[in-house]
């Protein structure tokens, strides 16, 4: 006994998580606490916490009345603490540990706040292969994205990391199908969700226009005439369809796509003689168009002209005495 009060008082030790270690670092910021032993005699307690590595207490001693811990807050990441505690009494104050300071570090800070950037929150009619991206994070190391079907704010398939990159192509999405997405920042610390939490949804796009074909003239077919009428099949979920005729076979349209409504067929006319068309079709619908046989165009050739032959007179040649009025 020193003055009433007992000097080996016991040093207590860092509660963390994942266990208590004396001088361990990677302790976490802003939330701790400090476990204080008892001391006999003592009537209350008070802690002492800074960043001076001299076994002194440059900030306040702060009592703590006759609890044995203290919770800490705010304190600074990847920092190095010294901290003490002393008990006391009437008669005076005891140091733990003999007056031995002993010292822990905060962690790093965890990921800094992102933001995604494209793929609006209920946006209808996006791609079933659509881009996600966002935002860098502060801090972070990786990114990983979550996407399902579940508009439950939590992730019911499986973060998927993409490294460092700040995208990822998704592709096989099913049609017409609302999706929920969310992206976080990963460090060694953790991992921090972008724009807070909140997760973002997007729609796919309806199917496209079934596949179909062309009907007439078949492809390669000569001797058409110049107002021929094209014709074609029906394709499913198709609202209108619409033709293309040039001369050009480069498998484009070099004129103009002509919309015929929901009809199969279109007559043409005017077209030239002995003349080689290319002709496609295609099916259209508020996602997209399809193009017949897969995208093959098709060709034919116009008919040449026919001149009809002069027909002879059937006076003979040199004839004489001839009548002045035809019979």
């Amino acid at each position: 006994m020193v003055d009433g009060i007992l000097v080996h008082h016991r040093k207590p030790a860092w509660r963390i998580r994942e266990g208590v270690a004396r001088e361990r670092g990677d302790r976490p910021a802003h939330v701790a606490d400090v476990e204080l032993g008892t001391s006999s005699d003592a009537t209350s307690y008070e802690y002492c916490i800074d960043t001076s590595a001299n076994s002194t207490c440059n900030a306040s001693w702060i009592n703590v009345g006759n609890l044995t811990s203290a919770a800490l807050s705010g304190l600074a990441t990847s920092t190095t603490y010294s901290w003490q505690v002393r008990a006391v009494n009437g008669q005076g104050t005891t140091q733990a540990d003999g007056g031995t300071w002993w010292q822990f570090t905060t962690q790093g800070p965890l990921p800094g706040r992102s933001g995604r950037l494209r793929r609006r929150t209920g946006r209808p009619g996006r791609p079933t292969s659509p881009t996600l991206s966002w935002g860098t994070s502060s801090d972070a190391t990786s990114y990983e994205y979550c996407i399902d079907t579940s508009a439950n704010s939590t992730c019911n398939a499986s973060w998927i990391n993409v490294g460092n990159l700040t995208s990822a192509a998704l592709s096989g999405l099913a049609t017409s199908t609302t999706y929920s997405w969310q992206v976080r920042a990963v460090n060694g610390q953790g991992t921090t969700q972008a724009d807070g939490g909140t997760w973002w949804q997007f729609t796919t796009q309806g199917p496209l226009p079934g596949a179909f074909g062309k009907v007439a003239p078949a492809n390669g077919a000569t001797g058409q005439p110049t107002s021929p009428t094209l014709s074609w099949g029906t394709s499913s979920d198709a609202t209108s369809y619409e033709y293309c005729i040039d001369t050009s076979a480069n498998s484009t349209c070099n004129a103009s796509w002509v919309n015929v409504g929901n009809v199969l067929s279109a007559a043409l006319s005017g077209l030239a003689t002995s003349t080689t068309y290319s002709w496609q079709v295609r099916a259209v619908n508020g996602q997209g168009t399809t193009q017949a046989d897969g995208g093959t165009w098709w060709q034919f050739t116009t008919a040449s002209l026919r001149f009809r032959p002069l027909r002879q007179d059937r006076t003979g040649n040199g004839a004489t005495g001839q009548p002045t009025a035809s019979a």
